[in-house]
């Protein structure tokens, strides 16, 4: 099965990110990006292999938001 990081992982878009980021935030729902995956990390040369270090991403995509409690 494709995964999101690793063997055989998916791309992972930037602008999918962006969009659902756009979604959650028109219904109200908090976002938590955790990681781009590797083949972002690869084609943006990220030194995270899995994408993981938001500090390297865009700053419009560095979104980790918790639900209240």
């Amino acid at each position: 099965s494709p995964r999101s990081s690793g063997p055989r992982s998916r791309p992972m878009e930037g602008a999918w990110v962006l969009g659902l980021i756009e979604q959650t935030r028109d219904a109200g729902t908090p976002m938590f990006v955790k990681q781009m995956g590797c083949v972002y990390a690869q084609h943006h040369g990220l030194r995270d292999p899995k994408g993981g270090g938001m500090e390297e991403w865009p700053e419009l995509l560095r979104v980790r938001e918790f639900p209240d409690v």
